[in-house]
């Protein structure tokens, strides 16, 4: 059975069809607007994700910072600064290489010294100075009442090691009818020339130059860390840390040096 349209029930044109479909545009824009403010809020954990560059805390952490973007800083404490600075160790900073071209070991030998005869020999030697961080700890660290580093404090340079890196006998005088020991010239020749280079390079102020590297390379690590520049300054009086044995050779075993002749004896 159908109904057909009389002239009392005039046809409803225009209109919607009757029934549950009547809001469907407008549950559409306001999910639309919904899905828009989520991915507005979401972007910059979204495009971290992306590039690969997140955790779930930092994308977490995006979304708090986008929500209160209140100033925020970030506090370097000093244990981060030491745990940074320890692991430097023996910090090398100068290395200098020096030559001489005529040492001269002048040895008295044989009865009456008949046998006392001179070689000359050229050496080229590696001197090095470092500042020992190992013991760096929280006690170098000056701070401020705000808990900021404004003085760090470094332990003074020390020789870090002394090598002849080489060493030749060109010439030695031969007394008649004497068999001249050669290899005891050498080793006195060896003890002469590093000390000798020792002495040159701390007159060139090798611990100097060494400080000045290590304060430029420690100051530039702290303010990578802090973004602040801060003093950097050398422990004064007390025991200085012991240079290397190595800068510091025991003479040949069985001769003494003779001060008023200059010259090395059997002892």
């Amino acid at each position: 059975m159908s109904l057909e349209p009389t002239s009392s029930t005039p046809l409803q044109e225009g209109l919607p069809p009757s029934g549950g479909g009547g809001c469907w545009k407008g549950c559409l824009l306001m999910a639309g607007g919904a899905l828009l403010l989520v991915l507005l809020l979401l972007s910059p954990g979204i495009l971290a994700v992306a590039t690969g560059v997140t955790t779930l805390n930092a994308f977490l952490g995006g979304i708090r910072d986008f929500l209160d973007p209140r100033p925020n800083a970030q506090i370097i404490p000093g244990e981060t600064i030491v745990s940074r600075i320890q692991p430097m160790g023996d910090l090398v900073s100068v290395r200098v290489q020096l030559a001489k071209a005529d040492i001269l070991a002048r040895v008295r030998y044989g009865v009456a010294d008949v046998c006392s005869f001179e070689a000359r020999h050229v050496a080229q030697a590696i001197i090095e100075a470092s500042v020992d961080l190992s013991a760096f700890s929280l006690a170098n660290l000056t701070l401020d009442a705000d808990g900021q580093i404004t003085r760090i404090t470094l332990p003074p340079a020390r020789l870090f090691r002394c090598a002849l890196e080489q060493f030749d006998q060109y010439t030695h005088s031969q007394p008649p009818g004497c068999v001249v020991p050669l290899d005891d010239a050498e080793n006195l020749a060896r003890y002469t020339a590093l000390n000798a280079f020792r002495e040159d390079a701390l007159a060139g102020g090798i611990r100097r130059q060494a400080e000045r590297e290590a304060s430029f390379l420690v100051g530039n690590l702290v303010e990578l860390l802090t973004g602040r520049r801060v003093e950097i300054v050398f422990e004064a009086g007390g025991s200085p840390p012991p240079d290397d044995r190595t800068c510091f050779p025991q003479p040949p075993p069985g001769w003494s040096f003779d001060a008023a002749t200059q010259s090395w004896r059997r002892s």
